[in-house]
């Protein structure tokens, strides 16, 4: 791996490596979901690469017949930067929004969603609209809260916990009010048997 590392090899470890792993890095920006492991993210980073290197090919060929030719280090800054980062943001956004699943298929990229579990799944796309979350225990106690742009949920091997905004009080005909004083919680969802996402 070092070999890449020198100035003689710098533009082949940038175009088939450095690629991929800015589009994973822009794409993981919009999507939830645990890190694969080093030797498939590195698969995936090759992969991503050759299909930027394509798509780079296709408009570099464009702008040589309408224009000139690209400077060779302008050139080399689109590919591996600006391109990327672009693809990245597509692909991300794509697999948050669902665009366009059938070009993923054909990529071979995950199509109905990148997250392992079906709680990143559901944090990921939650925190992103302002919801009232309900967690409802095995033992039949229940926390409300407000899951908002500055809360966090986090799903590790360890526990799973979520950080809410502040919390709400459950009244006795199942309203719920803002607790008095407002306070944040830092909640553990061990022993949660459903977590329901209600709209403000």
């Amino acid at each position: 791996m070092s070999q890449l590392l020198n100035p003689a090899t710098f533009e082949f470890a940038a175009q088939y490596f450095l690629a991929g792993f800015i589009i994973i890095f822009v794409r993981s920006r919009y999507v939830g979901g645990v890190r694969p492991k080093a030797a498939e993210r590195l698969v995936e980073a090759v992969v991503l690469s050759l299909i930027n290197q394509l798509i780079a090919l296709l408009i570099s060929t464009m702008w040589l017949l309408a224009f000139a030719p690209f400077p060779d280090r302008i050139g080399l800054v689109a590919e591996v930067l600006i391109l990327p980062c672009a693809l990245g943001y597509l692909f991300g956004r794509d697999l948050k929004d669902g665009w366009n699943n059938g070009a993923l298929r054909l990529l071979a990229m995950p199509v109905s969603s990148p997250s392992l579990t079906a709680y990143d799944f559901a944090m990921a796309k939650e925190v992103a609209n302002p919801k009232i979350v309900i967690i409802t225990y095995g033992d039949g106690s229940r926390i409300a809260g407000y899951l908002g742009p500055h809360s966090y949920a986090s799903d590790t091997e360890d526990r799973n916990d979520i950080y809410l905004e502040f919390l709400y009080e459950e009244e006795e005909d199942g309203s719920l009010k803002a607790s008095d004083p407002p306070r944040p919680a830092l909640i553990w969802l061990d022993g949660a048997r459903s977590i329901e996402f209600l709209d403000p």
